[in-house]
């Protein structure tokens, strides 16, 4: 009956945590299947894997690729690849839109393992008594608070791989931290293997943080090894107690298992040693010199040669701690959601950075679990806590998870998730260590310190889903127009409630070089509306003036092959074209290509579409940012920025001369569409409301 409350709870906190987790994934749309830049890695591993071989394409790599003998590899582990292979044997029609599901399991999969790894450390802290109905919804509650409450529900802020392979490494990780608990609890060949086999997943989705499950396991197989030795040395199964403090025992049964601890240890180093040396011919290291981005970037190159080749050392923990660990990383803001992150991380001695992104720390995005952290980092090294003894190599392995994210020359919020096994074993142990504190204080001490967590819990919350709204609309290089749009007009809207006039927004002749992030400005009179994201100028809403084509399309009931002139602008040295393929299965695709020889097409997201519907499709050529833009009926499938601080593609020209659905020929096209177009009268709804007299 106890653990049949303790499910029942867990399963409503998860159920529930998913809801928001997905409303913002889904960028509040709930459509779980969109696709966005760099959103279809794994999917690509996938299909490499289903064709026998690692190498993927390395135009869709792109930057993040490494060239190993003329081919490109990706560095992720392949586990969330080998999650997609049952539905991408059967379709194609999801590939690149699976990114979206993939979070949301993740972090379904995460919140499970906690709540195993809760009840396992309630088991251990407060034996097997009755649990009540109070405990058990208190328990469901906090691990919500784990995952809502922490950087696990800022994952949602990006479908895109970088935050798909923290959160699945975050998660993989604390279920193989939940396995070896079960094994030092119960030791049995069986929880060796599942021990075993989940730190394999760990390390082979992220080694950073799947690195520390493998070391306790070494530091088990060592433990049991000395036991063992000890008695043959004639100590006696009595003669244990020099390792008690560590939790080192051979078990009721008696017996160490040191051989199987071993091969548990040695299966994932292995393996991850035989895809590394596979797709990199090194056994551990990633050979970043060879990546794209390295050779289209001076000041990554200039890191690297700094650093003997590597974006790792001892040098960087410094400024590493106190950026995850400083307590002012926060900026509160007029704006909705009214808070955003503060400036770059302040650099400790003369150390070069690749990237310091925008970040947060670990005391602001989750203060109620370090509080319990920090309760149960003391409850662990107090000598009198026999039944924590067990517990302490994990943590010391947690703990081994985060060097990762110490030690390398890159700052971003998202790199809290190798802190979470850590944080997350932590504050399991504080907060049922504090429950046992709890029921036996007076109703006011009792009362106050609800409060006081409700409080911080609610914090937490807000803090993550805050931050991951304005990183997912307005700081990601990779925003759609429409997203952007999105998050200006809702924060207009509050404005105008809250103080009865709009954000503020400068209207200028040109974009200025510089500004502060999440800036506005219209650029003469409405001819577009922009907001600087620290680094450059991007579009939020665009004129005809500015670039904007507004089109109605009806796709036609006969699929025609090849790509189809959409719109068609300029002269063939200095203009553009945007076509269209229909594939199979009632699926489209755009494409776009400056109309000068040897250019290529660049693709968009494939999409569904119906013969006979008609479509609503918002084109943006925008010169002043160098952006390409298709939005179909609210949905963006192609977005291109062909010219930041790392790259330069060709110039995007404001459209002249507009054709649409025809034109002349040009490489990989035909000459016309051959359903119906009809060109729109653009309007600027949102430019006319930031305007200080509206």
């Amino acid at each position: 009956m106890s653990s049949r409350r303790w499910v029942q709870t867990s399963a409503i906190s998860i159920a529930l945590s998913a809801l928001v987790f997905t409303w913002l994934v889904t960028d509040q749309s709930m459509d779980l299947f969109r696709s966005t830049a760099f959103s279809n890695f794994y999917d690509l591993q996938a299909r490499a894997l289903m064709h026998g071989h690692w190498n993927v394409s390395s135009q869709a790599l792109w930057i993040e690729g490494i060239r190993t003998n003329g081919l490109t590899y990706m560095y992720y582990g392949p586990v969330p690849a080998l999650l997609r292979m049952p539905v991408l044997l059967f379709t194609s029609r999801l590939d690149g839109r699976l990114t979206g599901v993939s979070l949301l399991l993740a972090f379904m999969v995460a919140l499970v393992f906690v709540s195993r790894l809760s009840w396992k450390l309630r088991l251990t802290i407060r034996g097997s008594g009755e649990v009540g109905w109070g405990e058990a919804w208190v328990a469901g509650a906090w691990t919500a608070v784990i995952g809502l409450g922490s950087v696990l529900l800022y994952l949602s802020s990006s479908i895109q791989v970088y935050h798909e392979a923290e959160l699945w490494g975050a998660a993989l990780t604390i279920g193989a931290f939940d396995a070896i608990l079960g094994f030092v609890m119960h030791p049995s060949r069986w929880r060796i293997a599942t021990a075993g086999g989940m730190a394999t997943l760990a390390i082979m989705t992220r080694g950073s943080v799947g690195v520390g499950p493998v070391v306790t396991l070494g530091l088990l197989a060592v433990g049991h090894g000395a036991v063992a030795l000890w008695r043959r040395a004639g100590g006696g199964s009595g003669a244990d107690r020099p390792f008690d403090w560590l939790g080192i025992g051979a078990g009721a049964t008696g017996r160490t298992r040191f051989a199987g601890l071993t091969l548990a240890t040695a299966v994932p180093v292995v393996l991850y040693a035989v895809v590394n040396e596979i797709k990199f011919r090194t056994l551990f290291s990633l050979p970043l010199t060879r990546q794209v981005y390295t050779a289209d970037n001076a000041h990554r190159r200039a890191v690297l040669a700094a650093n003997h080749g590597s974006l790792f050392g001892l040098e960087y923990i410094p400024t590493g701690l106190l950026a995850y660990l400083r307590p002012d990383a926060l900026r509160f803001s007029q704006l909705f959601p009214f808070v955003t992150f503060p400036g770059p991380a302040t650099l400790v001695g003369h150390v070069i950075y690749d990237t310091r992104d925008w970040s947060s720390s670990a005391p602001v995005t989750m203060p109620a679990l370090m509080i319990t952290a920090v309760i149960g980092l003391v409850a662990l090294v107090r000598p009198k806590n026999r039944e924590l003894a067990g517990l302490r190599l994990l943590v010391v392995g947690a703990a081994v998870s985060t060097i990762g994210v110490l030690t390398i020359a890159y700052i971003a919020n998202r790199y809290l998730a190798d802190v979470m096994p850590l944080v997350v074993l932590l504050s399991l142990i504080g907060f049922h260590r504090g429950w046992c504190w709890w029921r036996r204080s007076p109703r006011w001490l009792r009362t106050i310190t609800v409060v006081a967590m409700t409080g911080l819990a609610t914090f937490a919350v807000w803090v993550n889903a805050g931050l991951s709204i304005v990183y997912e609309h307005e700081l990601v290089a990779t925003i759609p127009i429409a997203t952007r749009s999105q998050l200006v007009s809702v924060q207009a809207r509050w404005a105008h409630f809250l103080f009865g006039h709009p954000p503020h927004v400068t209207t200028v002749a040109t974009l200025p070089q510089s500004a502060p992030p999440g800036a506005l400005d219209i650029v003469g009179s409405c001819q577009g509306v922009y907001q600087f994201d620290g680094h450059q100028w991007y579009g939020v809403e665009l004129s005809a003036e500015g670039g904007a084509v507004d089109l109605q399309m009806r796709f036609p009931v006969a699929r025609s092959d090849g790509r189809l002139p959409v719109v068609v602008t300029g002269s063939p040295g200095d203009g553009e074209i945007l076509a269209v393929s229909e594939l199979p299965d009632d699926q489209a695709q755009f494409w776009y290509r400056y109309r000068q020889a040897g250019q290529s097409w660049w693709a968009g997201s494939t999409f569904p579409v119906v013969p006979g519907h008609v479509y609503d499709v918002a084109l943006g050529f925008d010169a002043r940012v160098q952006q390409i833009t298709a939005v179909v009926d609210g949905t963006t499938e192609l977005d291109l920025v062909t010219q930041t601080a790392f790259h330069f593609l060709y110039p995007v020209v404001t459209p002249q001369h507009v054709m649409v659905g025809s034109g002349p020929a040009v490489a990989g096209s035909s000459t016309r569409f051959n359903g119906t177009i009809v060109r729109q009268k653009v309007s600027t709804p949102l430019c006319t409301s930031l305007l200080p007299h509206s």
